[in-house]
């Protein structure tokens, strides 16, 4: 197990109001880019599967932060009200979980406020006018308490009921599972012979494969029996709904490609090469952790480039929001490369062992 650094109350109080603060500036600034019709758009979104109406089926299953702002509205009798007020409560939170992350590499509140400053910014980079759904909030609060669980190296039971929420809230969830599934191997294959017994936790393996199929089936149950009708073909006649086959996949990448190109090469609603940062950053801790620390990270990285290859073959990859539960693992990796260096020289001076 890691080690947990002993907060007083007081510390925690401070974490929390400095993420509420932060929270309070975020909301204002979703308020100014968005504009009040933007921002109804994706509102209406989230309470099209509340109703069996999602713009698209595939957005049918993703029930948990729909529900949650509904049962907000039942106090705010407002479902726009209700759904800012998640949005303002889900960055608290955010904020809160990447100063903890912070403290649990780095030992020191320098680490915390280069995760918490890191997540703020990166939000603020990832935004996307007018899209940013409930279940783009709970992304990135679900995997800050994944990365927290790894980094404290918590029991498969712990990651298996992280992931029944994940599943509930976006199909992404899956990567929880498959996490599950690597991580075991990666730390059995790089474990130093002589010094550790190379031993799989099978139990975690195990557990991995039963939440990679029961997601699939939770997936396809709530699309066949909440949604009552997709939207988009009748909101946009040009649209053929949820389309899932490899014809659809190569379309998407070829898109996609045309995209990336564009964007390098021409103007076009504004200089969009910028946007394509984030992605090689993704790409680039990704592989920086893999290469400096397998065992404790391989199972990390794979699970970062599988979640990129996923957007690149389903998503529109400037659309910079479809990053947001990515965000945590950039700024893990942010956390590592500047922490760490000294956490190594502290363990030296004082003879403690790594974590």
């Amino acid at each position: 197990m890691s080690t947990i650094p002993k907060q007083t109350l007081r510390q925690h109080s401070t974490a929390a109001g400095i993420a509420l603060v932060f929270a309070l500036i975020q909301n204002h600034i979703i308020s100014l880019e968005f504009k009040l019709s933007g921002y109804s758009a994706s509102v209406n979104i989230a309470f099209g599967v509340v109703t069996g109406h999602p713009y698209s089926k595939e957005y049918q299953s993703r029930v948990l932060g729909p529900y949650i702002v509904l049962a907000i509205s039942k106090i705010t009798h407002s479902y726009l009200n209700a759904h800012f007020i998640f949005g303002f409560i889900a960055m608290t939170v955010a904020g809160y979980l990447s100063w903890q992350l912070g403290l649990r590499i780095g030992g020191d509140i320098k680490s915390s406020m280069v995760a918490f400053l890191a997540l703020q910014f990166g939000f603020c980079y990832l935004l996307s006018p007018p899209w940013l759904y409930t279940w783009d909030y709970l992304g990135l609060v679900i995997f800050l308490v994944f990365l927290l669980m790894v980094v404290d190296q918590k029991s498969w039971q712990w990651f298996l009921g992280l992931f029944v929420l994940a599943i509930l809230n976006r199909e992404s969830g899956e990567f929880i599972a498959v996490w599950m599934i690597l991580d075991p191997f990666a730390k059995a294959l790089f474990t130093r012979s002589g010094v550790e017994r190379r031993i799989v936790n099978w139990r975690m393996v195990i557990a991995g494969f039963c939440c990679l199929i029961s997601g699939i089936v939770v997936v396809e149950f709530l699309r066949a029996h909440l949604m009552i009708e997709e939207m988009a073909p009748l909101l946009d006649p040009g649209s053929r709904g949820h389309q899932t086959g490899l014809g659809e996949l190569l379309l998407q990448m070829r898109a996609n490609m045309d995209l990336i190109r564009g964007a390098l090469h021409t103007v076009r609603n504004g200089f969009e090469a910028p946007m394509l940062i984030f992605p090689l950053a993704a790409i680039y801790y990704s592989i920086w952790l893999a290469l400096r620390e397998p065992k404790r990270w391989l199972g990390i990285s794979l699970v970062m480039l599988a979640n990129l290859v996923a957007i690149f073959l389903v998503g529109n990859v400037l659309e910079t929001r479809i990053y947001l539960e990515l965000l945590p693992f950039v700024v893990l990796g942010i956390l590592i490369s500047t922490a760490e260096p000294a956490m190594a020289k502290n363990r030296e001076q004082v003879g403690m062992p790594e974590i």
